[in-house]
């Protein structure tokens, strides 16, 4: 039986990525094969940065932190770990201490360099343990078997991260307390319509948007709290930088509830979206378990700050509350630009009920009109909101309007050119409610595009990240940062014209592939795992075209209009 177990143990070892270590520190960095990280890193910033970035310099760089420029004394096939260990004394400073094995017959001499660098070293067996303190290198020793743990892993990434939230919220939690409760009597000192010179309506709005951001702030600390780890795989491959990670809420929370929630996991709704734009998304949750986790912040708030009292029970909160009763947690949207740099977008919802749909969008639109008007200082300054039922049939099918005014007085001339330029002086967006969708588009021709598909059950739209990582995703993000790029250009302010040109004629050469930072997650028991894939193509396009117009070198023979980006 005992030699079934150690195989077992054996077997599982060799085949897993890395898992949830049991440890007492705060956090770990682990280096499964520095020679494969330094050449997947170099490549990486050679990508960034062409002709600046020389071969070796990574591995030389950290040579020379640990006295050993060349590398003579250390193997770079085997791991390499940083370890942060919780702080003797409650809100005090963390530990470091590092792990590395030295060379055949070097552990002598490297130990010798690090100790001329005032490092306190220990050895165990060829692993060299070192710090700067007696007690942190006793503290980290305890870690030895971590690192051989993790040694013995599959090697997966070319870097290894891993946070304990947990640990660190209970050594730093009455130091952010104390920030809390600063910034608490910092928002209270004086309202902003009063500060302004405003009159008492402005201080009234205040009031309302200091609340909104109390909860906001308690809320992004309450869920710090339910938090248990964090774990980070980084890896280079080729053109690309690709990372992992996976999120563990504490056993028993909210936040834990959330993540176990089971979402519809229908995801279908892409397929009414008329386009992949230059950003999209795809999202797919549970709405109780959304909402739930919610009210649960909101409550949490309340309790801590008597001042927010009643929240929970505000027209606005509850409509967001109210999303239980119609949606049916799935979610797609695309951001789009023109040629001329004008912002689109376009949304599709699924739901349960098109008249609980409908009596909520126009809730919304009410209560989102009166929180526009916050935002004005005397009365200049606030977008005006207004709704516009029934304003056209397409395919039998009743078509609404939202229009939103847009107030320029409070802007500069160079400002409001430049709002104009991203929204226009009108801004409006149209929606339809089907029994099963509801759709929205700032295009009048890419709304009845949507309605077509969701009529004719025809259409689709297709995401890089899908195609990237499979279908088994609770969400999903394509970003083309070259599109954005070359798009926004013309409403970014003051561009040359041939530098503009230039920078365009660049972007529009990558392949949509090779400019796309892709996003997945998936939430289940508790976890969130997720992977980004950023790729480099874009950056060893654009980089060198940037700087020179930074630097203002001529182009193409002749004169570079200066200036670049004002």
């Amino acid at each position: 039986m005992k030699r079934i177990m150690v195989l077992l143990a054996i077997l599982f070892l060799s085949s897993a990525s890395y898992s949830r270590e049991n440890t007492d520190s705060l956090a770990y960095m682990f280096i499964p094969d520095p020679a494969s990280f330094f050449n997947g890193a170099e490549a990486a910033a050679k990508m960034l940065r062409p002709g600046k970035v020389k071969g070796g310099e990574l591995s030389m760089s950290m040579g020379i932190m640990l006295g050993d420029p060349g590398f003579h004394n250390v193997r770079k096939d085997r791991p390499v770990m940083c370890l942060v260990m919780k702080p003797s004394a409650k809100g005090g400073k963390p530990g470091l201490a590092y792990f590395l094995e030295a060379a055949k017959d070097n552990a002598v001499r490297f130990i010798e360099n690090l100790k001329q660098m005032k490092f306190i070293c220990k050895q165990s067996g060829k692993l060299i343990v070192f710090a700067r303190s007696d007690g942190e290198v006793s503290e980290a020793m305890k870690s030895v078997s971590l690192y051989k743990s993790l040694s013995r892993t599959k090697k997966a990434d070319h870097l290894y991260l891993s946070v304990n939230i947990k640990g660190f919220m209970n050594f730093y939690r009455p130091v952010i307390e104390m920030y809390l409760q600063r910034i608490a009597l910092q928002m209270q000192i004086k309202p902003m319509g009063t500060k302004y010179g405003g009159d008492a309506v402005n201080d009234k709005n205040s009031e309302r948007l200091i609340k909104m951001a109390k909860v906001y702030i308690y809320g992004l600390y309450e869920v710090m709290n339910q938090c248990d780890s964090m774990e980070v795989g980084l890896s280079f491959s080729g053109e690309s930088v690709l990372a992992s990670t996976e999120f563990f809420a504490s056993a028993g929370s909210p936040f834990a509830r959330f993540l176990s929630g089971v979402s519809p996991g229908n995801l279908k709704v892409n397929n009414h979206l008329p386009e992949n734009g230059i950003y999209s998304m795809i999202y797919s949750c549970n709405t109780e378990s959304l909402i739930s986790f919610f009210d649960s912040l909101v409550l949490s708030a309340e309790k801590r700050d008597p001042a927010l009292s009643g929240i929970s029970k505000s027209l606005y909160y509850q409509s967001f509350a109210n999303l239980r009763n119609w949606w049916n947690g799935d979610i797609a949207y695309t951001m789009g630009a023109t040629e001329t740099g004008k912002i689109t977008f376009s949304y599709v919802q699924s739901i349960k009920n098109r008249d609980d749909a409908l009596k909520y969008i126009k809730e919304y639109g009410r209560i989102s009109a009166q929180y526009m008007s916050m935002l004005s200082q005397n009365g200049k300054g606030a977008a005006r909101l207004s709704l516009a039922e029934n304003s056209r049939t397409y395919r039998d099918i009743s078509v609404s309007r939202y229009d939103i005014d847009m107030d320029f007085s409070s802007m500069s001339a160079e400002e409001q050119k430049s709002v104009e330029k991203l929204l226009g002086k009108k801004f409006s967006y149209e929606f339809v409610v089907t029994d099963r969708f509801f759709a929205s588009s700032t295009e009048p021709e890419k709304l009845n595009r949507m309605v077509d598909s969701i009529a004719d059950g025809k259409g689709g739209t297709d995401f890089v990240s899908m195609k990237e990582f499979g279908e088994n995703y609770d969400t999903y993000m394509d970003y083309d940062i070259a599109a954005i790029f070359s798009r926004l250009i013309p409403a970014l302010g003051k561009v040359g014209d041939e530098n503009s040109a230039r920078i365009r004629e660049a972007l529009s050469k990558i392949k949509r592939a090779d400019s796309t930072i892709l996003f997945v997650q998936k939430s289940e028991s508790g976890s969130a795992k997720g992977k980004l894939k950023v790729p480099l193509k874009f950056f060893s396009e654009v980089m060198p075209i940037m700087s020179e117009i930074e630097q203002g070198k001529p182009m193409n023979g002749g004169k570079m209009k200066q200036g670049g980006f004002n």
